[in-house]
């Protein structure tokens, strides 16, 4: 990118901002590159902006430590050069990360200081993020209240509505109200088409999960296929995606076929270093192998799986307790046939909504009543 002197780097770095939300593959290469002009001029306001932007194409591709990193520079510089808006942006992007990281407290810790230094402008994607930790929380509920909030706001811009409607109708979902979620998804999509092809495949996602869950199975399945597509088109991760399509083909039984996708699964999310949804996807693929009489391979596939503390440490499968926290206790190794699914909501070790909205908690029932809870994105919820 060649910068004419009189250009506002400032201005092309927030625009970079707005435009890596809506299409961070397109964009990843020109807000590193606004990063390294800022470095070079001293330009200390544009290097907050970009780094914003860099963290959250590094956020979109499931590099969540990175783009952590990123924002604690951001932090940084804006803490000392007393720049408090652009301090509240940059705690608003760092929350995303923190929720995906599975470190809640530190997330709240940073909506609660944003809350006293974004601009009004802002205050739809700050209800919203606050939402989103009710959604992670269990709170599914208080969460919807949330979001219908959201999309009440005047002034709410439409990349936050869009994202809004998403994760309003995977709360309606989970409560039972699928028809409900379909009609928030049908007025997203029109609107999604507008703003980029990211927002387009994750509602596309999230309609083929709620087709599913109001009993349209061959919709449902032509709606996964097209979200796979239109997710490849935008240059984003598909392990999310392909954990919503294998839940979907188990649950019909066509474990053969719900076995290579929950392959494809362990396989990109592995690619992309989102240890904790690989974790899962391999517990998937046991499951799937163990119910097609494949012992050898349920048994590698559970043993493969790590689990991934909060903090981003590693721990073999299996090591349970009292004080270890849900999730972990969750994703304790257990390798049962699949049975059959019912939405529910828990603690879960990643957020939903980072580019997208708030990952889905599951319930898969097992035999003899017992339950493994486990999450699922569908395309990856909003943030």
């Amino acid at each position: 990118m060649t910068a004419d002197p009189g250009t506002d780097l400032v201005a092309e770095a927030d625009a970079a901002y707005s435009r890596v939300v809506l299409d961070p593959a397109r964009y990843t290469a020109a807000a590193g590159e606004i990063v390294e002009l800022a470095r070079r001029t001293g330009n200390d306001e544009a290097l907050i902006a970009g780094l914003r932007a860099l963290a959250w194409t590094r956020h979109a591709i499931l590099d969540n430590e990175t783009a952590k990193s990123l924002l604690d520079q951001a932090a940084r510089l804006a803490t000392r050069n007393g720049l408090h808006r652009r301090l509240g942006e940059v705690l608003l992007t760092r929350s995303v990360a923190l929720q995906e990281l599975g470190r809640y407290p530190a997330a709240t810790r940073d909506l609660r200081r944003a809350a006293n230094l974004v601009s009004s402008h802002q205050r739809p994607e700050l209800l919203m993020q606050l939402a989103i930790l009710d959604h992670n929380a269990g709170r599914v509920l208080a969460a919807a209240r949330q979001y219908r909030l959201v999309l009440a706001e005047p002034a709410c811009p439409p990349v936050i509505w869009v994202k809004a409607a998403n994760n309003l109708s995977y709360a309606q979902t989970q409560l039972g109200r699928p028809q409900a979620a379909l009609a928030y998804l049908d007025r997203a999509a029109s609107l999604a088409s507008e703003l980029g092809p990211m927002l387009s495949a994750v509602i596309e996602n999230s309609r083929a999960w709620s087709s599913f869950h109001a009993g349209r199975f061959t919709e449902s399945l032509r709606g996964f296929e097209e979200a796979g597509r239109l997710y490849t088109a935008a240059g984003l991760p598909l392990g999310e995606h392909y954990l919503d399509y294998t839940d979907a083909l188990a649950e019909l039984r066509l474990l053969d076929e719900a076995a290579a996708v929950a392959r494809l699964a362990a396989a990109d999310l592995e690619r992309h270093g989102a240890r904790l949804m690989a974790a899962e996807a391999r517990l998937r693929c046991a499951r799937l192998a163990l119910a097609l009489g494949d012992t050898g391979s349920a048994r590698a596939d559970a043993r493969s799986a790590p689990c991934v503390t909060s903090g981003g440490s590693a721990a073999p499968l299996g090591r349970r307790g009292p004080s270890s926290p849900p999730w972990r206790r969750a994703l304790s190794w257990t390798v049962s046939p699949p049975w059959r699914y019912a939405d529910s909501v828990t603690r879960r070790p990643h957020c939903i909504v980072s580019a997208y909205g708030p990952t889905r908690w599951r319930l898969i029932w097992l035999p003899g009543g017992r339950r493994w809870p486990r999450t699922s994105g569908g395309g990856r919820g909003a943030t």
